[in-house]
């Protein structure tokens, strides 16, 4: 979720018919920020692995951190995908 809102409010073209034509523009950039600092905040957020003690996280990246979103309906033990229990 983290992951998807980042890239959505930064990262994606500004709109999809201008990209078309060539406007490689992103909504972070239409908002005024520059490519450089968007880079640097990308590079900031995903340029290093990231350790639970040393980050400073709001209540719900804690969740998605600590895997405590559930789904309603569904009852099943907490989902570990094969690669991270390897």
């Amino acid at each position: 979720l983290t992951i998807y809102q980042a890239y959505h409010n930064f990262l994606e073209p500004y709109r999809i018919k201008h990209y078309r034509r060539g406007d490689t523009r992103t909504r972070a950039e239409h908002m005024g920020l520059s490519r450089d600092r968007l880079t640097a905040i990308i590079r900031e957020l995903w340029g290093r692995r990231p350790f639970r003690g040393k980050l400073s996280l709001w209540t719900e990246e804690l969740r998605t951190w600590n895997m405590k979103w559930r789904n309603p309906g569904v009852d099943f033990g907490t989902y570990v995908p094969k690669y991270i229990s390897a």
